[in-house]
């Protein structure tokens, strides 16, 4: 079949020794670039026809030419942050929705990296325009309301992404006054300095009432983050007498379920009993890796059904 000279995406193209520089004429200009990715996520990601695995290939690659566009074209200020914006929300959906599969179908290292990449670039663009703005209205103006708004969302992102990192952290304490009326990263800059304090249960709590796409983001990390409260729980209610109550461990945790719950905390090393779980410092598994599941939780706060693609990447607009 004939290819659609409408619907064709241009791929990635991997620069090589010896390769000529592209034309002129092959390289889409920034309004060209920003259509593109709106067809991806508008026509391509709510695709059922076919495993996902396909389209988030497929995807991810035409996003990857779309930032080489970008990079030799050097694009910056607003029409380089709406779009980089847009493809760091596709990467942080594609994370939670394969995070399940195998390897072989999805490389969670991979997108992280480009994921980062995105994400330090856009700071950086941000940090640009802000500059501008503090020149043009003066310092200490709070113009430019609704930019400032969505700029704070993806600071958040980025926080919680880089869950308890010093230089996240410092940038975060940096920007508080800035965006000290943004609720998102004043709760995203209070959960990464939880964590960084260990102090999980407030991490776990406020976790709760995260936006849709600072869930994905937070579920990056349900590894560290089950296993750390597992640990410091093993030595709070160390006992072989005292139950902790599984329903209550499933909700700490924003779990499925108690079947999940169960197989997690065994596969830690404790036992379970008709009370509860039967925590033991001794018996604690620090090498075990939490299988990644599907969080309900989330599902739950968007109000959608997982097979939904365009969830997160709507929600913030």
């Amino acid at each position: 079949p004939k290819a659609d000279p409408q619907r064709m995406v241009k791929e990635y193209q991997r620069p090589a020794a010896g390769k000529s520089d592209p034309r002129p004429s092959d390289l889409r200009p920034p309004g060209v670039l920003l259509s593109t990715v709106n067809y991806l996520i508008d026509e391509i990601v709510p695709k059922t026809d076919c495993n996902w695995s396909v389209v988030y290939e497929f995807v991810f690659d035409r996003m990857r030419a779309v930032r080489q566009d970008m990079v030799i074209q050097r694009i910056e200020g607003l029409p380089a942050i709406d779009i980089l914006q847009k493809i760091i929300r596709f990467y942080f959906f594609a994370h939670y929705k394969m995070c399940t599969e195998p390897t072989n179908k999805f490389d969670p290292q991979i997108n992280d990296t480009h994921l980062q990449e995105c994400l330090k670039r856009l700071l950086v663009l941000y940090s640009d325009e802000e500059k501008k703005e503090e020149e043009e209205r003066g310092e200490g103006n709070e113009g430019g309301g609704r930019r400032r708004e969505q700029n704070s969302e993806f600071y958040a992102l980025f926080l919680l992404h880089n869950l308890g990192h010093s230089d996240a952290l410092l940038l975060g304490l940096q920007k508080k006054d800035r965006y000290r009326c943004c609720q998102i990263f004043i709760q995203c800059l209070t959960i990464s300095l939880a964590w960084w304090q260990g102090n999980y249960a407030r991490v776990l709590r406020l976790s709760k009432s995260l936006p849709a796409l600072h869930c994905c983001a937070i579920h990056h990390h349900f590894n560290s983050i089950i296993s750390a409260a597992l640990l410091r729980m093993s030595c709070a209610f160390n006992s072989k007498t005292l139950c902790f109550p599984l329903k209550d461990v499933c909700s700490l945790f924003n779990l499925n379920n108690e079947h999940d719950t169960r197989e997690i905390c065994q596969n830690f090393g404790f036992s379970i009993g008709p009370k509860g779980v039967l925590f033991s410092k001794a018996c604690f598994k620090s090498d075990y890796q939490v299988r990644f599941l599907l969080s309900l939780f989330i599902i739950v706060i968007l109000n959608y059904p997982i097979s939904d693609s365009l969830f997160a990447l709507r929600f913030c607009g």
